[in-house]
């Protein structure tokens, strides 16, 4: 395959036919000092003047070139630039036309299965999906490098009026402001070096979760275990342990920052209402348990409480427990399993 043969085939990727390419390619050849015929354009490529002429007719449409007034018509390409910009437009024109068609063909899923992702891209796509299709609340746990990719989206949603909560392992003074609720893990190194990979764990408006440890390296695209689901019990499950799990967080970094018990249990009410107060409950009971009568939805909503437990009343002996615990916790267990996944990676065994 010649130079030639291979950008017409790029051209002919980008949205022209066959014909249209070979001729604009030459065209490019041809009209370099001044703009040639038809005629001259199919003697050149050795074809039919007819399909060449119609060809020229297409291009002319689709504004590739341009023509001279004359003896006979003449013809001149448009800078290539303009032309990948011109088709660029076409393809997005093209691409939203084909999503709106596709989106009034198939009504939004009422499966409640669990599904399987397999690589890095169809997880990062789907993760976005259900981030522009959150409506009130998502809670999300993100490595640094999934906070970097996702924070734009996660800001276009906020101002959708969605509450954002986000575990993440990072000092949030390095962002400056945030227009969403950040909680920073106070054993950053030790999660992150625990973790299997960079942890993307989010669930959106209790009805939808994706969940998955994506690999490190950008470039391996497999990924081992990474499964999404629209089933709302399952979606409950993951939102009462997300919510617990961030306000664990807060709570752990406060203690390790001599917070009070007041100061504490004022901010695991702010997190609670935050996490759970913007769910629309009413419709996750009435899609989750279809058949129930409405005392028995009712019910179910009044033992709410119990998948994210009451306000601990601190005292202080339990305070000072809770610290040496949290201590203890992390200089000994965080450690050794730390140390076991170092052995087993570098093939050494799980035992010291």
């Amino acid at each position: 395959m010649t130079y030639d043969q291979e950008l017409s085939q790029l051209l002919v990727e980008l949205g022209l036919t066959k014909p249209e390419a070979d001729v604009y390619v030459q065209l490019l050849l041809l009209a370099v000092e001044a703009p040639v015929s038809g005629y001259q354009v199919a003697k050149s490529l050795g074809k039919d003047a007819t399909g060449v002429y119609r060809a020229l007719e297409e291009l002319q449409k689709r504004g590739a070139v341009e023509t001279v007034a004359g003896r006979g018509k003449q013809y001149r390409p448009v800078a290539p630039a303009e032309l990948t910009s011109r088709l660029s437009r076409d393809f997005e024109r093209r691409s939203r036309d084909v999503a709106e068609r596709l989106a009034a063909l198939t009504p939004e899923p009422t499966v409640e299965d669990v599904f399987r992702l397999h690589d890095r891209d169809q997880v990062l796509d789907r993760f976005g999906e259900l981030l522009d299709g959150c409506e009130r609340v998502a809670l999300l746990d993100l490595a640094p490098l999934m906070f970097a990719v996702f924070r734009e989206r996660i800001e276009q949603a906020v101002q959708r009026g969605v509450t954002v909560v986000v575990k993440g392992y990072e000092d949030p003074e390095a962002f400056g402001h945030l227009p969403f609720t950040y909680v920073r893990e106070p054993q950053s190194a030790l999660s992150l070096e625990l973790a299997p990979g960079d942890v993307l764990h989010g669930v959106f408006d209790c009805r939808r979760q994706l969940l998955t440890y994506l690999p490190a390296s950008v470039e391996e695209n497999r990924v081992a275990q990474a499964f999404w689901s629209a089933n709302a019990f399952l979606a409950f499950q993951t939102h009462a342990g997300l919510a617990n799990a961030i306000v664990n967080t807060a709570l752990r970094g406060m203690l390790d920052e001599d917070a009070s018990p007041a100061e504490l249990r004022i901010r695991e009410e702010e997190l609670k209402r935050r996490c759970l107060g913007p769910v629309d409950w009413e419709r996750f009971w009435a899609g989750t348990w279809r058949d129930a009568e409405q005392s028995d939805r009712m019910q179910l909503m009044c033992d709410l409480p119990l998948a994210c437990p009451s306000p601990v009343l601190f005292t202080e002996e339990m305070e000072v427990m809770i610290r040496e615990d949290a201590a203890a916790y992390r200089h000994s267990v965080m450690e050794e399993i730390v140390e076991r996944k170092r052995r087993i990676m570098s093939g050494k065994g799980n035992k010291p």
